[in-house]
């Protein structure tokens, strides 16, 4: 075959299949709406003009002042929620809320200080709200932080575990009250597509979190995640056998989405070409963060969830229901987790150190 018939042959196959790539691409679990491409034939399964009146509902996002928390609170915000934002940097949370307050004066708007890597102050901050205010509607659990440099959070376990699970399991823990007396009510925790990555062995004692040879920031990151699921799916099946039928706890994968939540990216792909080429999907077909906080207002406040009771389900964008890896349904490692979760809590409640060797028995 001479050049001129190979290059014709190969731009008719392009010509053929690309059109079809993103549906391709979007039938792989883990990409499923991973950019905005892939909706080129899927409708979005929300849009902003159903978020429906939220007058008289309260509603907690963490991580609300900036990327998909501060957009989540605008969504909410103008549709009348009154909305606490919990930022762990309080200069840079009061920058948000006049933001939001200069485009809706008439918001009703709290900024609280909350730093998940620090039980106390969750601890702190939850008390605040229980005696603050009388109902809260939904809880979105939005803070978080990806492939960090090795590092321990302020009660000594591995940073991204602390923040991305720990902080998180006990803010829940010590509201949930609160949530199922406003029900009907929702929680909605944001995972990762990255959690497909997770492989075992699972890090969850101190002494597998904590070995700084073993660390690896995508792993770890990606075990975060799938903690995320594993939590959701066991607070679930805790609310149910408990007669809680009215609390709608569901996980939310964003999508790729232009945030600083990747500024420590390099510390994987290296500072060469990894960088640059996540550097160029960053600045060109990621989502944005108005568009991808949808999912996260959806599993929030959509009519939908409550009509039609959705409950521990895994939704990518925009508001996609879709499946979890198969590491994910492992209910003995979702068992595991809470254990040992629990644990942890209770040693912070006794005043005894987190890294303590009864947790890694």
């Amino acid at each position: 075959m001479c050049f001129a018939s190979f290059c014709k042959n190969c731009s008719l196959f392009l010509l053929i299949v690309v059109p079809f790539l993103p549906l391709l691409i979007d039938r792989i679990p883990m990409m499923t709406g991973m950019f905005p491409f892939l909706h080129f034939t899927t409708p979005f399964g929300f849009i902003a003009e159903e978020i429906p009146d939220l007058s008289g509902k309260t509603i907690l996002v963490t991580g609300a002042n900036a990327g998909l928390g501060f957009d989540t609170v605008r969504h909410l915000a103008r549709n009348n929620a009154e909305v606490i934002l919990a930022c762990r940097n309080m200069k840079k949370g009061n920058v948000a809320m006049e933001k939001i307050k200069e485009e809706m004066p008439n918001a009703k708007l709290h900024l609280l200080q909350l730093d998940l890597g620090n039980l106390a102050s969750v601890e702190a901050f939850a008390k605040k709200v229980n005696k603050q205010f009388k109902s809260l509607d939904s809880l979105i659990l939005n803070a978080g932080i990806m492939m960090t440099p090795y590092s321990l959070s302020d009660d000594g376990l591995q940073l991204q575990f602390a923040v991305n699970h720990l902080g998180h399991f006990y803010l829940t823990k010590m509201l949930l009250d609160l949530v199922v007396k406003s029900g009907p009510s929702t929680i909605v925790s944001l995972s990762s597509a990255g959690h497909f990555s997770a492989e075992l062995p699972l890090y969850m004692t101190p002494k597998d979190l904590n070995d700084k040879d073993k660390y690896m920031p995508d792993q770890h990151y990606a075990q975060s995640k799938l903690f995320n699921i594993y939590f959701v799916s066991k607070l679930n099946s805790r609310l149910k056998a408990g007669g809680v039928n009215n609390v709608h706890v569901n996980v939310v994968h964003p999508g790729f989405v232009r945030t600083e939540l990747g500024r420590h990216f390099h510390t994987v792909v290296g500072e060469g070409i990894g960088l640059a080429l996540f550097e160029l999907i960053n600045n060109s077909i990621a989502w944005g963060t108005e568009e991808a906080s949808l999912t996260s207002v959806y599993a929030a406040v959509s009519p939908k969830v409550f009509n039609e009771k959705i409950t521990n389900k895994y939704f990518h964008p925009i508001a996609r229901e879709t499946s979890r890896s198969w590491l994910a349904e492992r209910e003995d490692l979702a068992n595991e987790l809470w254990d040992i979760s629990e644990r942890y809590i209770t040693q912070f409640q006794n005043g005894e150190s987190l890294t303590d060797e009864k947790l890694d028995q």
